[in-house]
């Protein structure tokens, strides 16, 4: 059943609506122009001395509203923002600090909050509209907001990388930093000193980003189930590496995704068949991934659609070759090592093989001797 909301404004009663409920007050701006001629841009509806915003609901209790018409500029400013976010820019300083204008910018692009008004920055409702679109929008809050828990804490969830603009030592707060890295491994480089040295916090980066094993310190840089969780997260995190590590085979075969069984075969001490079949299984799944990683550095060279202009472009291009070259480096490697340990275990069989048969000639030598001797021995009686 629809019910009826009276409309008021300074000059008495302009119309009624009649609306079903629950409904938003962005529904009763539409009715209001629809009955009253009144542009909904330049509407400002209160219902006693709070304003409603179009996105806000309208109270079940509520059967009158009061309506304010905007100014002309601030109704042309609030459109052209709504249309053009970026348009914030170009306002004037007195659009620049009108709240309504400013959190229609903000809602839709988080960053416009760098062309708000000091005043604005520093406000509570417009800061966190800001960063629930864009985390990133932190860096143009105003000092106390960057240094307030709560709000770094939101940003943060939003985009890990806004760590970067936290104050008041929020970088070393444990939730705040767990909460970034959770939302971007590469977080951590904003970290704390404590948090790049603890092994559970470097674990849960490089295990959301693989690249974020660069960051670690001390005795977590050289954890190898960290390397190992990175290199399986981004192969390319190999080439970071110290050169010993580089080229251990383990850390090659954990990068190009080989069963962790496989892998333990391989490194085991037998010699023996399982061994063998071990390394052909291991062969035969690098050269797998080394396929794919030729066809990924040959997409690599593709123009990338989504980039605007041509050095973006390009920069796109090499970067991706770069990775896609690095991944096959380390499949390359991987493929050799695993070759020279079947050679080697090949020549181990062959020269195994080449005793055995020498072994068994000499047995047989000396049984035809040792035959020809007592058959000779009645003869000589």
């Amino acid at each position: 059943m629809a019910s009826k909301i009276t409309v008021n404004s300074l000059a008495g009663q302009t119309c009624i609506c009649s609306l079903h409920r629950p409904l938003r007050a962005s529904e009763v701006k539409k009715e209001i122009e629809k009955l009253s001629g009144i542009p909904w841009e330049v509407q400002r509806l209160f219902h006693a001395t709070t304003e409603l915003r179009a996105d806000d609901d309208v109270p079940e209790v509520c059967s009158e509203i009061t309506l304010v018409q905007r100014p002309p500029e601030q109704a042309h400013w609030l459109q052209k923002v709504l249309e053009a976010p970026a348009e914030l820019r170009n306002a004037p300083e007195s659009m620049q600090a009108d709240a309504e204008v400013v959190l229609a910018a903000v809602t839709q692009q988080g960053r416009m909050l760098q062309y708000a008004s000091a005043d604005l920055q520093d406000d509570d409702k417009v800061v966190l509209a800001a960063i629930q679109h864009e985390g990133s929008a932190l860096e143009f809050a105003g000092p106390d907001h960057r240094s307030k828990r709560n709000t770094v804490l939101q940003a943060v969830k939003k985009n890990g990388l806004a760590l970067q603009y936290a104050t008041g030592g929020l970088s070393s707060d444990p939730d705040i930093v767990s909460a970034a890295i959770h939302a971007n491994g590469s977080a951590l480089q904003f970290a704390g000193d404590a948090f790049k040295s603890d092994a559970a916090t470097v674990l849960a980066a490089v295990q959301q980003c693989g690249c974020a094993w660069q960051w670690a310190q001390g005795d977590a840089r050289d954890d190898r189930r960290i390397i190992f969780a990175a290199v399986a997260r981004d192969v390319s995190v190999v080439s970071m590496l110290p050169p010993n590590v580089q080229t251990d085979l383990e850390v090659m075969l954990t990068s190009l995704k080989v069963p962790e069984d496989l892998i333990r075969r391989v490194h085991s001490q037998q010699q023996g068949w399982d061994y063998w079949l071990a390394l052909d299984e291991a062969i035969s799944s690098v050269e797998g991934e080394k396929a794919t990683l030729d066809r990924m550095a040959n997409k690599a060279r593709l123009v990338h659609p989504w980039a605007r202009h041509t050095l973006q472009r390009q920069n796109l291009r090499i970067a991706t070759h770069r990775r896609a070259i690095q991944r096959q480096l380390v499949a390359s490697r991987a493929i050799n090592k695993l070759l020279s340990r079947k050679e080697h275990v090949v020549n181990r069989a062959l020269k195994l093989k080449l005793k055995r048969e020498q072994a068994a000639m000499r047995n047989q030598q000396q049984a035809s001797t040792s035959s020809s001797s007592s058959a000779s021995q009645p003869s000589s009686t």
